[in-house]
C-alpha cells in the first residue's frame, strides 16, 4: 500500500485489461528485465450480509488464501482519487471473516458482532509477482493474474495486470503504467474491481449503473495544487466508473446513461483546465484540452444521436399531424446511431483514453510541471479572482442578449456551464445561501439555452438524415422543424427575463 497510516491505510493501485491470447509474461520492458516472478496459485472468497450491507455501500471483505496462510481484507470505495481506495488487511484464522479485525474501519458500523456472512462469489488465479524498484525511493509491486470469477455456474476469465505502489512517489507509478499501456497492443486502462466484476455476475447480481459525479472537498487552506488534484481525480473517477457501461452496456438501454456521464466527466475537467488555466503551464494544458475536446466530440456523437432516438423523435411524434411523418425518420436514424456507437466503441478499445487518464493523473500529482509559483498559492486567495475571470466571459456574451445570433448564445451556454461547474468545485468556499441562489439563476438560464440548443441540434440531424437518405425525408424534416422552431421561440421569449435576474444577482464570492 502506498500510505501505510494505520487510521487511514490506502491502497493506490492501478489496473490493466490484457487481451484475450495474451500470456504469463511482464512486458518486454527495462522495468521488469532480469526478475524473476514469483508463482502462487490463489483462491479469493467475497463475503457480505443476506441483504448485501457491504456492497450497498461500496466495500467488499474477502479472505484470500495462498499458501500456508489466509488474509482478510477490507476494501472500500474511491477515496475521491482515480486510483486510491481505503484498505485493512491482516492474517486471519478459519474460513470465515473475523468480525474484530474490522474495529476502526469503515465496516465496522455494519457489522456488529453477531453478523452472519455468507460468500457470495470467488477468484481462482494463478498470480505471477515481482517488485520492481524504478529508482531507489520507490518500490511498486506488479502482477500478473490468470484465472476466472466463479458465482455459481457463472464464470467470467480473469486476465489482467496490477500494479501498487509500495513506496515512494505516485508519478512512477503513472509513468510505470503508462509504459505497460503503451507496450501491450489491446490493454485497457480499469477501475473497475474484481469485487465489482464478481457482483455482475453473482446471482441477483445488480446490473452496472451509471455514476454521477462525485462531490469535491476543498478547504481554503489548501493549496491551489491540491486543489486541482483533487478536482482532476474526481473527474477521472467519474470517467473511469462509467467506462465500463459505455463499453459493454446495451446500446439503447445502460449504455446511454454511461456515455452521457462520460461525457459530463470530460465538460467538468475541460471547465477545471479552463478556470485554473491562467495558473497552469500552457503547454500541457493545451494538449490535455485538445485531447479531451476529441474524445468528447466522439461521446457526444453517440449521445447526440441517442438524445435524437429516444427522446427528440418521441416527443415531436405527439404533435397532431406530425405523427407519421416524423416516424420516417426513425430508421435513418438508427442507422446513423449504430454507426456512432461504432466509432465511439473502437475508440473505447484504443489506449488514447487510458493514456489521457494516466498522463492527467500524474501532472495533478506533481507541482512542480502542474504549473509556476502560483500553485503553491492558498487556494482562498486566488479562487476570487478565478470565479470573476469565468463570470466576466458569461456577462459580456450575454449583453443584448435580445440581438445575440445562435451561435452566440451557444457560446453564452457553454460559458454559463463553465461557470457553474467553477461553483461546484469551489462550493464548499462560498457563502451556502448565496451560492444556492446563483446556482438556482444560472440553472434557469441554462434551461432556456438548453432549449435553444436542443432545438438547432433536431433540425441540423434531420438535416443530416435528408443528406443521407435523399429529399423523401424532407417533408419529415419539415414536421421535426415545425416541432422544434415552437420550442424555440418559447425559450427565446424567456430569455431575456431570465438573463436580467441571473445578471442582476451577486457572484457567491468565497469568503
Amino acid at each position: 500500500m502506498a500510505d501505510h497510516d494505520e487510521e487511514n491505510p490506502r491502497e493506490l493501485e492501478i489496473k490493466l485489461l490484457l487481451p484475450d491470447g495474451y500470456g504469463d509474461t511482464f512486458p518486454d520492458l527495462d522495468a521488469f528485465r532480469g526478475l524473476v516472478p514469483a508463482e502462487r496459485h490463489q483462491i479469493t472468497t467475497y463475503f457480505d450480509t443476506a441483504d448485501r450491507r457491504l456492497l450497498k455501500e461500496g466495500m467488499a471483505l474477502r479472505l484470500r488464501q495462498g499458501g500456508a496462510r489466509t488474509l482478510q481484507t477490507l476494501k472500500t470505495a474511491s477515496d475521491g482519487s482515480t486510483f486510491g481506495r481505503g484498505e485493512w488487511e491482516a492474517p486471519v484464522e478459519g474460513k470465515v471473516p473475523d468480525l474484530a479485525l474490522l474495529r476502526g474501519t469503515p465496516a465496522e458500523p455494519l457489522l456488529p458482532d453477531g453478523t452472519a456472512l455468507r460468500p457470495v462469489f470467488e477468484t481462482r488465479v494463478r498470480r505471477l509477482r515481482c517488485d520492481l524498484s524504478p529508482a531507489d525511493d520507490v518500490r511498486i509491486e506488479a502482477v500478473l493474474d490468470l484465472g476466472e470469477i466463479r458465482a455459481g455456474k457463472r464464470r467470467e476469465p480473469i486476465r489482467e495486470m496490477e500494479m501498487e505502489l509500495q513506496q515512494g512517489s505516485p508519478i512512477a507509478l503513472y509513468r510505470l503504467a503508462s509504459e505497460v499501456l503503451l507496450a501491450v497492443p489491446g490493454a485497457l486502462l480499469s477501475t473497475e474491481s474484481k469485487a465489482a466484476r464478481g457482483w455482475q455476475i453473482a446471482a441477483r447480481a445488480p446490473r452496472r449503473r451509471a455514476e454521477k459525479a462525485g462531490e469535491v472537498v476543498l478547504r481554503p487552506e489548501m493549496t491551489v495544487a491540491e486543489a486541482v488534484r483533487a478536482i482532476i481525480g474526481s473527474c477521472l473517477r467519474q470517467l473511469m466508473a462509467n467506462e465500463p457501461l459505455a463499453r459493454t452496456g446495451t446500446a439503447d438501454g445502460s449504455r446511454m446513461e454511461g456515455v452521457h456521464q462520460m461525457r459530463v466527466a470530460i465538460r467538468r475537467l475541460r471547465a477545471a483546465l479552463r478556470l485554473f488555466g491562467p495558473l497552469l503551464e500552457p503547454h500541457a494544458t493545451a494538449r490535455f484540452e485538445d485531447e479531451l475536446r476529441r474524445l468528447g466530440q466522439v461521446l457526444g456523437a453517440a449521445r447526440d444521436w441517442d438524445v435524437f432516438c429516444e427522446e427528440t423523435l418521441p416527443e415531436a411524434g405527439k404533435e397532431e399531424g406530425t405523427a407519421e411523418w416524423v416516424a420516417l425518420l426513425r430508421p435513418a436514424a438508427e442507422e446513423c446511431r449504430v454507426e456512432a456507437h461504432a466509432a465511439m466503441l473502437e475508440e473505447l478499445r484504443r489506449p488514447a483514453l487510458g493514456a489521457l487518464v494516466l498522463g492527467l493523473a500524474g501532472w495533478a500529482e506533481d507541482p512542480a510541471v502542474l504549473g509556476g509559483v502560483a500553485v503553491g498559492k492558498p487556494l482562498a486567495k486566488v479562487a476570487p479572482g478565478l470565479l470573476e475571470g469565468v463570470a466576466r466571459k458569461v456577462r459580456r456574451r450575454g449583453r443584448k442578449i435580445r440581438h445575440r445570433s445562435m451561435e452566440e448564445l451557444h457560446s453564452l451556454r457553454k460559458a454559463l456551464k463553465r461557470l457553474r461547474y467553477g461553483l461546484e468545485f469551489l462550493s464548499g468556499l462560498c457563502p451556502e445561501k448565496a451560492l444556492r441562489r446563483y446556482l438556482q439563476g444560472c440553472k434557469k438560464l441554462q434551461e432556456d439555452l438548453g432549449g435553444l440548443n436542443d432545438a438547432v441540434t433536431a433540425i441540423a440531424m434531420a438535416e443530416k438524415l435528408v443528406a443521407r437518405r435523399g429529399t423523401e425525408l424532407a417533408p419529415a424534416m419539415a414536421g421535426l422543424a415545425q416541432w422544434a422552431e415552437a420550442r424555440r421561440e418559447a425559450a427565446v421569449a424567456r430569455l431575456p427575463e431570465d438573463w436580467k435576474a441571473f445578471r442582476d444577482l451577486p457572484l457567491p464570492l468565497v469568503d
